[in-house]
């Protein structure tokens, strides 16, 4: 007899076998892909029975038959496809509505078989018995066999739950992936009655690294880890995506004998996935049980609740690992901001300090966080360092400047600071502040700017002394030869000339002390008579000395000191200018400013003495500082000192002060005498009368050369050239002379030049000249005079001394 069927089924294959197999019995088909087309086909005929498959795309396979329950009420046979391994009379299904069960794959056979069972068998008669018991014993058996599937189920549903319940609290009691790990799997194992199993997980550098648990004779540990030396086979089972029953007849063989030593036990080889993630495969053996669908679903859950477990503890290990490099970057950044040398702030882009590393003595931190920065800078640097700030804010990039600031006792210091750009999510949030006390280093620059401007005082000085000397001392070689002549009988005119004449050698000695301090006059680091140093001095300083204070001197005799003399006469004229400041203009006569040098035990000491105002005891202990100064802004650097401190100590000396307001100062300088002082070279005087010689004179000052014939035409036959050129010119025609006076500096050739040339044509020769020098040393002239032996005389010069070299060099 012909019925009318609507098949509900999503796989278009299943759909066609059905299909065909009914239509064969003669029966009328419709089809329907999901739950919503088989309520829309319930509107074109009335089905007189449904096939339903529990897994729908669109509706749970429960709802749906609920829904046609409701619609076509309790006559109509409802049947369903399954391929979870549900088994007909299951009370589940029958609860949720279903009349039957049809396991998947779909047999033809079986199929026309149950259709016809539920379409083809007439209703029994009333009194046949027979009938009635063959169909209420079937009925019972079904229902006795979904019982036992129910509590199958059950029990596996139960063993789930377990799992789900361990695995949590194993997450929640560990925070490292391992012994979470192996609760998870103690968990699972327990509740599905494992005997033995493994846990593979695929690490990040692709090996797979095994977990086991459990035992199970003839299976070792070492097994287990390589998966009974299949690695290959593993890594297959576990790409795909549904569990794995493994039997003798297809497992590794090491591992298929001991499913033939154990015929009971049930394999399985799960993946283990969270979401598309391959984390790795679970090995399971269970004994006592079949691999049924139950087995599968559980091995499924457990893989499942296994991923959930990795994944998780993967995630709270990778935080807790970076809340430790998080703990240990701030404890090392805490410990690199405290103990920096650095003063290290960190601004909001408004300037208000949100954190810094130090604070100036006596103040706390706690009064700093929270104002604004420029609170505790100098009002003068404000505008600059709110232009840097909102330049780095504006810009992004960093910037450096240079600020100073002055302390509540009247200390200068200076700070370099850098600031730059605090970025987070492409945004800047504030600035980082990393700054540093520069006062040292400016004091250096300082004092190098002043060891630059000794520097060129020494060469202007050298320069100076040359042009002044030339002209001096043709001036004092005439008045000599004039004073010589004796034709001069006119009191008032030999007076004159006297006077003209110390003239002239106080200017040579104030060029020779000017030499002397600026280092110009080819200084040597030896003995130093620091009397001679201190009376040069006294003549440098005393214009600022006689306008205020009575000049009183006490210079005992002392050993000379190993130092320089310009360096010691830098340091005396800072002493001497200092004093004479100390003492107001106007009152010569009532103050007095007191030099002395004398003996202090084995050092030779040396006090300059004033009767000026004297310091309180705050400024004489800063007294030494760089930049310390209590003269108005313009007058004086606050180095003075400092670099007089810096000399006297580098010449393993010292330097001391004692004074007080009212009552004047004493500053003493301490030196250490040399231990032996070569004595003095002394031209032997000439037995008799020096011969005549033949004397050739080389000077671009056509003023010296005359001076000199004059000089010494009476006594020797004098050559004169002002070109070293001409003279070179000479040697080659063959003219020889018995001395040779050369100027050491002059164009075009020096006297440096003209020797070598010389020396190259004749040795001899080039050891009869002596160097006459007006003061312009340049290193390559200092160096020089070092290295050669030949005689030296120094502009200006009289008549004896030159008469007294060349007698000394003819003898």
């Amino acid at each position: 007899m012909s019925a009318t069927i609507l098949v509900v089924e999503p796989n278009p294959a299943t759909r066609a076998l059905v299909r065909r197999t009914l239509t064969d019995l003669g029966h009328v088909v419709h089809e329907a892909a999901d739950g919503a087309a088989a309520l829309a086909a319930l509107a074109d005929a009335a089905p007189d029975l449904i096939l339903q498959d529990l897994e729908l795309p669109d509706l749970d396979g429960m709802t749906l038959v609920g829904e046609l329950r409701r619609r076509l009420g309790d006559d109509i046979r409802i049947l369903a496809f399954s391929g979870l391994g549900a088994r007909p009379g299951e009370l589940p299904l029958i609860a949720a509505g279903f009349d039957d069960v049809i396991a998947k794959p779909i047999e033809a056979s079986h199929l026309t078989a149950i259709v016809t069972s539920h379409l083809g068998t007439p209703e029994l008669d009333a009194n046949d018995v027979h009938a009635r018991a063959v169909r209420a014993t079937r009925t019972f058996d079904q229902q006795i066999d979904a019982v036992a599937r129910l509590e199958r189920r059950t029990v596996t549903l139960t063993a789930q739950l377990t799992v789900v319940a361990r695995v949590s609290e194993a997450l929640l009691s560990q925070h490292e992936i391992g012994p979470a790990l192996d609760d998870a799997l103690a968990a699972c194992f327990d509740a599905g009655g494992i005997s033995v199993g493994a846990l593979y997980l695929l690490e990040a550098d692709g090996r797979l690294s095994a977990r086991s648990l459990g035992t199970l004779p003839g299976v070792e540990p070492a097994a287990l880890a390589t998966f009974f030396d299949d690695g290959a086979r593993l890594r297959a089972l576990i790409a795909g995506r549904e569990p794995t029953a493994l039997t003798a007849c297809d497992a590794p063989p090491s591992l298929a004998r001991v499913l033939r030593d154990h015929p009971d036990a049930a394999v399985v080889v799960t993946p283990v996935r969270y979401r598309d993630q391959v984390l790795g495969g679970l090995f399971m053996v269970s004994r006592g049980r079949v691999p049924d669908s139950d087995w599968v679903i559980f091995a499924r859950a457990v893989a499942n609740q296994i991923a959930v477990a990795v994944t998780l503890a993967r995630m709270f290990e990778g935080q807790e690992r970076a809340s430790r490099e998080i703990a240990a970057s701030r404890a090392s950044l805490l410990a690199l901001t405290e103990h920096a040398p650095d003063t290290i702030a960190q601004l909001d882009c408004d300037g208000i300090i949100q954190f810094i590393n130090r604070t100036t003595p006596g103040r706390d931190r706690a009064e700093v966080i929270g104002s604004h920065w420029l609170r505790w800078l100098p009002p003068g640097a404000h505008a600059r360092l709110t232009a840097a700030l909102q330049d780095v804010v504006a810009t992004g990039r960093g910037t450096s400047i240079e600020a100073e600031s002055h302390g509540s006792d009247g200390t200068v210091r200076w700070w370099a600071a850098h600031l730059g750009p605090i970025v987070h999510d492409g945004k800047i949030t504030g600035v980082v502040s990393v700054s540093h006390d520069i006062t040292a280093r400016k004091a250096h620059e300082a004092q190098l700017m002043v060891t630059d401007r000794m520097a060129s005082l020494g060469s202007l000085a050298g320069g100076v002394a040359h042009e002044i000397n030339n002209p001096l001392a043709v001036v004092m070689s005439n008045l000599d030869l004039i004073g010589r002549a004796g034709q001069i009988t006119d009191p008032e005119l030999q007076d004159a000339i006297h006077d003209a004449t110390d003239a002239a050698t106080r200017v040579r000695q104030i060029i020779r002390d000017l030499m002397i301090f600026s280092g110009a006059g080819a200084p040597r680091h030896g003995a130093v008579d620091v009397r001679a140093v201190v009376d040069a001095t006294i003549r440098l300083a005393w214009n600022e000395i006689r306008h205020r204070a009575r000049l009183i001197r006490h210079l005992d005799e002392v050993p000379r000191v190993d130092g320089d003399e310009a360096q010691l006469g830098q340091v005396f004229l800072n002493l001497l200018v200092n004093a004479a400041h100390a003492i107001p203009e106007g009152h010569a006569a009532d103050n007095h400013i007191t030099v002395v040098t004398r003996r202090d035990g084995p050092l030779v000491a040396i006090d300059v003495i004033d009767s000026g105002v004297g310091m309180s005891d705050d400024v004489a202990r800063r007294v030494f500082t760089p930049f310390f100064s209590t003269k108005q802004v313009g007058v004086g650097t606050g180095l003075g000192l400092a670099i007089c401190h810096g000399i006297i100590t580098a010449l393993g000396g010292e330097i001391h002060m004692t004074t007080a307001p009212g009552r004047g100062s004493t500053f003493t300088v301490l030196l250490p005498p040399v231990a032996t002082v070569p004595a003095p070279e002394v031209a032997p005087a000439p037995a008799t009368p020096p011969r005549r010689a033949r004397v050739l004179v080389v000077d671009d000052e056509p003023l010296i050369g005359k001076s000199i014939r004059r000089m010494l035409s009476a006594e020797h036959d004098v050559t004169v050239v002002d070109r070293a050129a001409e003279a070179l010119a000479r040697f080659d025609r063959g003219d020889r002379w018995d001395v040779i006076l050369c100027d050491l500096m002059m164009p075009h050739m020096t006297g440096m030049d003209l020797h070598a040339e010389v020396a190259r044509r004749s040795t001899p020769d080039a050891e009869r000249m002596v160097f006459l020098t007006g003061g312009a040393f340049t290193p390559r002239a200092r160096e020089f005079l070092d290295t050669v032996s030949n005689a030296r005389l120094d502009k200006p010069f009289d008549a004896d001394a030159l008469k007294a070299l060349i007698a000394s060099r003819l003898s």
